[in-house]
């Protein structure tokens, strides 16, 4: 069985993200905390998005058909994920204006890159090195659609929590935010990553070298997720208090 580089490199994104998704999920059962539930639904989507390219790129690297249907839900998942981040951000900037308006903005702009996924054409092949060349189409609306997705979820929301980490006083919540705040940023560089490297000829790397960055990025995120996003600790109960 052939494994190619390309699902090895998704299947560490996976990884990292799966342990953030779990330390949201952490958070949110011990405190109750509705920003831990919204970050955790704006993560899953992620989550689901590298395990499917993972299992395309380990089990399906020679079966076009699969790899093409992970491309087509790339965009899906990837507004999904991006619509709650704006509704996170209109929930807490914005708070006149329905969150559900940022939300079906951008989820709307995911449903429209799907749909052009499903009348563009994609020819994925395993190139030298052992890596997958998915044959992204050369279009411009289609790139430019799915990095504003980014843009104006991912991004904004970013902004959001740098704000949250100036203002924090307490050294374990200045601390966590600093963290998803570099792990925001490592994820809109890869998902702007196919519009400028389409657009930029120069700078257009080989599939190899994409799935490097895409694996040391991965591994940069567990490395922020386990010294930032660390467990809440438990809470003391009377009977073991000393007195």
């Amino acid at each position: 069985m052939i494994i190619s580089s390309t699902g090895i490199a998704y299947l560490f994104a996976f990884l990292a993200t799966s342990f953030l998704s779990y330390r949201f999920f952490r958070y949110w059962q011990k405190s109750k905390d509705s920003a831990s539930k919204l970050f955790f639904f704006f993560i899953l989507p992620w989550v689901l998005f590298f395990f499917i390219k993972a299992v395309a790129g380990i089990f399906f690297v020679e079966n076009s058909q699969i790899l093409i249907a992970s491309i087509h839900v790339g965009p899906f998942l990837q507004g999904l994920s991006c619509a709650v981040a704006l509704y996170i951000v209109t929930l807490r900037k914005f708070p006149r204006i329905s969150p559900w308006i940022g939300f079906s903005i951008v989820f709307g702009l995911g449903l429209a890159a799907t749909y052009l996924t499903f009348n563009l054409s994609f020819s994925p092949i395993l190139g030298q090195g052992g890596a997958i060349s998915w044959g992204l189409p050369s279009s411009f609306v289609y790139l430019l659609l799915r990095a504003t997705i980014i843009l104006i979820g991912i991004f904004p929301l970013a902004i959001v929590i740098f704000q949250d980490y100036r203002t924090f006083q307490e050294p374990r919540a200045k601390t966590r935010a600093f963290g998803f705040f570099i792990i925001l940023l490592s994820m809109t560089g890869f998902g702007v990553s196919d519009f400028i490297f389409a657009f930029a000829n120069y700078l257009k790397p080989t599939p190899l070298f994409r799935d490097v960055g895409l694996g040391i990025i991965a591994i940069a995120i567990f490395i922020v997720v386990l010294k930032t996003q660390k467990n809440l600790p438990k809470k003391r109960t009377s009977g073991s208090q000393k007195e």
